[in-house]
């Protein structure tokens, strides 16, 4: 059992992040469970009578029943900024180091008195469906020119986080998405015309998802492929 007193954990004193976004977007990880003990190493100081790094945060972690991250903005959701899934899939992550599978639940708070729960999993494919795949929200993106693209780059950063740590994102994620920004040609060109270090950043990180197994793609050949030897010409 832990020690009494200790039972709010986070970064410690001077640091921030969970750790798990850092190191999955670095590449620095061979597999989910590097991506757990780094959100074990970033998140395992406990505040309260006993502040310090806490040896039980691990077991705390293995023995919950469920991990659920609030959203209290309407604005704000899953894959708006990386601290979403920094926390939750780095959760995810360090359980099933110790064998464990806590549900993920998404939960909408925007409006107090109708909230909203939802799996990981479920809000993943709602929102990768309903906003980041969305022609009309590619598009109003798009007309912000540099911004907007990175903001679509920003997107997959997070979807590929939350994949890379938990099974919250479906193949048919990654599918959606990148038949909406690569496959087709006219948005894809906009998009690099716009930023094209985040073009070349989103063909990268498609490139890292399925070479990682984080993405099994029916597609015989990619465009991306081409598009990356392109770019690095």
């Amino acid at each position: 059992m832990a020690a009494a007193g200790r039972c709010v954990y986070g970064a410690a004193p001077g640091r921030y992040g969970a750790g798990t976004a850092a190191t999955a977007l670095d590449g620095a990880w061979d597999g989910r469970a590097d991506l757990g003990r780094a959100y074990l190493a970033a998140s395992g100081h406990a505040y309260g009578d006993r502040e310090g790094p806490d040896a039980d945060f691990a077991a705390r972690v293995a023995a919950a029943d469920a991990y659920l991250h609030a959203f209290d903005v309407a604005e704000r959701d899953l894959f708006d900024g990386d601290a979403a899934v920094d926390a939750m899939g780095g959760f995810a992550a360090a359980a099933a180091l110790e064998g464990a599978s806590p549900t993920l639940y998404s939960l909408d708070v925007s409006v107090p008195e109708r909230p909203k729960a939802r799996t990981a999993r479920e809000d993943s494919a709602r929102l990768i469906r309903g906003r980041l795949a969305d022609p009309r929200w590619i598009a109003a993106q798009l007309r912000h020119g540099y911004r907007g693209a990175q903001e679509l780059a920003q997107g997959l950063d997070a979807v590929f986080v939350l994949a890379a740590a938990s099974d919250a994102v479906t193949d048919a994620g990654f599918e959606a998405l990148y038949t909406a920004w690569i496959a087709d040609a006219e948005v894809f060109e906009r998009l690099r015309a716009a930023n094209p270090a985040a073009a070349r950043a989103i063909l990268e990180r498609f490139d890292a998802a399925r070479d990682r197994g984080l993405w099994h793609s029916r597609r015989n050949a990619l465009p991306a492929d081409a598009l990356l030897r392109e770019a690095a010409e």
